[in-house]
């Protein structure tokens, strides 16, 4: 899957705003993770921390606040992101840093540790983006990370598939694919944890808008542009009705992965 980088920055930066409002799943998620890293990085007060795809700055400041980090950098691809985190948080030990990870603007072996959370799914090719953690990581640095999976999104695919042919959602890999995307990479596996999250929404509305309104849309490349008709609203309606719960809602779910990984140290 090729992904539209300036559409997901785009996106993203216009999301800012709001996302923090909306983006409960998010932060379910980044405060499993932040946890893993308070865990197993111990001491931070003389470390150099990335929190990479910072968004809002949510755990960016956390990070900083609890542990008093040496040096602590927010980096996102999305312009509006950067800019709001730098305008609504106030700490001297945070910069702020507009880039896309394909490409991280510094040195070799500047980071004690690297925290990213639900950012590596937008990165085409992931393999391109590992490396890059790899090679600003020092000796023995870690990297607390989570990304999608497949089936991420699997209702939502199945119930298009019934309406048309086009690419209505992203694409995620298997976990074996991501497996495939560290081996070549000098890492040490402390752990690669799955979990399934399924959020609920009383309608079809509330399922897309949830998306949205977290700028998390369809960035693919060959997406097809232009908005969706009533008529094409009502039939996915329609089709996402075989997955209605007891309790009325309709489910929406992710499989979220979970990796802890450490730069071999040569």
């Amino acid at each position: 899957m090729k992904i539209d980088s300036n559409h997901l920055a785009n996106s993203f930066s216009k999301a800012a705003k709001n996302y923090d409002s909306q983006a409960y799943f998010q932060q379910q998620v980044g405060c499993r993770l932040l946890a893993y890293l308070n865990e197993l990085a111990g001491d931070f007060s003389d470390k150099k921390i990335m929190d990479l795809g910072c968004g809002t700055g949510f755990f960016t400041k956390k990070i900083a606040e609890k542990n008093k980090v040496k040096k602590i950098i927010g980096m996102d691809i999305a312009y509006g992101m950067v800019v709001f985190s730098k305008h609504s948080i106030e700490n001297s030990s945070i910069d702020w840093v507009c880039a896309d990870a394909k490409k991280i603007p510094v040195r070799n072996e500047s980071f004690d540790a690297i925290f990213s959370n639900l950012t590596l799914q937008w990165c085409d090719p992931f393999s391109v983006v590992l490396s890059e953690i790899h090679r600003i990581l020092m000796p023995s640095g870690l990297a607390v990370i989570t990304t999608l999976l497949d089936p991420s999104l699997f209702e939502l695919k199945q119930a298009w598939l019934q309406v048309d042919d086009d690419l209505h959602a992203n694409e995620f890999l298997s976990k074996e694919q991501l497996k495939a995307a560290i081996n070549p990479i000098e890492f040490s596996v402390d752990f690669i944890k799955t979990e399934r999250i399924t959020l609920e929404f009383p309608h079809i509305f509330a399922v897309m808008q949830s998306l949205k309104n977290i700028g998390a849309s369809n960035h693919r490349v060959d997406r097809k542009k232009g908005l969706t008709t009533r008529k094409k609203i009502q039939k996915i309606s329609n089709a996402y009705q075989q997955f209605l719960m007891p309790n009325g809602c309709l489910p929406l779910s992710y499989e979220v992965a979970y990796l802890l990984l450490r730069k071999v140290s040569i």
